[in-house]
Order: structure tokens, then sequence, then C-alpha cells
């Protein structure tokens, strides 16, 4: 409870500016704190991301637009979701990186409205695949993958449920969209330690 008490906040400073680009300095400031509490990220970050690291090692949070809502959404990942090639993060700083989960098939549907009938038509073809015995809920794989950009080549960034590709885009940052905390750093690789 005393490490994760302080809720650190950005704040947007000016040096030297004039009164309206102070008055916009305030205005940002409170729009991310606006957007930090709109997707309950200390909550995320405090009893998700920081629990994990301190049982797994690692805990991550992924930050993503929302085309359809226009706002920007953060999404506690387990750690276990996470699938990196421990060769290519040897130094703690991967190329590539891919997230495999379970996902509710509606969830899908609403996060891939132009996508419904590719969804619909594979969910139909393999049915012992997507259901069990244990829920009535139809959930799919689905595994979204990274690869950053270098120099003037372009990264990738596709979106896959089982051998469909929903998304398969450009990626133009040097950047993964997933935050990381390690709670001890280990020698090699991007994952940490924890405490036991």
């Amino acid at each position: 409870s005393k490490m994760v008490r302080d809720n650190p906040k950005p704040y947007f400073i000016t040096d030297g500016a004039d009164y309206f680009d102070k008055l916009k300095a305030e205005k940002m400031t409170q729009f991310v704190q606006g957007v930090f509490q709109m997707n309950k990220l200390y909550d995320i970050a405090n009893n998700k991301v920081f629990r994990d690291s301190a049982v797994y090692g690692l805990g991550a949070c992924q930050f993503e637009y929302n085309k359809h809502s226009k706002q920007i959404d953060a999404d506690w990942v387990f750690i276990d979701e996470l699938k990196i090639d421990q060769y290519d993060a040897a130094k703690g700083q991967p190329r590539s990186i891919h997230r495999c989960r379970m996902i509710q098939k509606e969830l899908l549907l609403q996060k891939y409205p132009d996508k419904v009938d590719e969804i619909e038509q594979l969910t139909q073809q393999h049915p012992n695949l997507f259901k069990s015995q244990d829920t009535v809920v139809d959930y799919v794989v689905f595994t979204e993958s990274w690869h950053l950009k270098n120099g003037d080549i372009m990264g990738r960034h596709c979106v896959s449920v089982m051998n469909k590709i929903l998304v398969n885009e450009e990626y133009d940052a040097d950047w993964f969209p997933i935050a990381f905390f390690q709670y001890y750093q280990k020698p090699v690789g991007i994952y940490g330690r924890s405490i036991t």
C-alpha cells in the first residue's frame, strides 16, 4: 500500500509563454487527467500491472486509440498473453511482440464492425474450437502483433483470428503500444524478476 500510494500525474508547463499558451497547457493537463480517470488507469496500474510485476516479474498495460468512440482505451495485459522471442528480447528491447488472448466474440465484433462477415464466417466454420461446455459465451482466439519500423522500412501491425487476418497495416512507430513494468530487472531479457 505504501508503494502505490502516490498516483503520478503528467503536467504540461510552459516556459516564458503568454497567457493563452499557459491556459492551453492547463487545459491539456486537465484533458490527460480526464483520460486517466475515464480509463481507470490508476486502478489498472496499481491493482493489476503492479501486482503482476510483483508476482510474475512483469506487468503490462496496452493503450489503443478506439476509432469508433474516438477515445484512448487502456487495457490490462495479463503476462501469459504476451509472446516475445527470448533472443529478440535478450537486451530488453524486442523488435516484435505478439499478444494472444481469448476474447468474447461480441466484443470482437464491436471492435471491428467492418469485419463482421469474416468473423461470423470463421466462427461458424470452426465451431468445436470456439465452444466449451464450461461456458455459454462464444470466445475467440485473438492475436495482435507488432513489428517495429527500421529506419525508412515500415513496421507491421497485424490482427488475426485463427488463420484469418482482420488487419494488416503498416506500423510507423518505433515503440509498442504496451507499457511494461518490471519489479526487478533481470540481467537478460524483458521479463523481470518477481518478489517471490
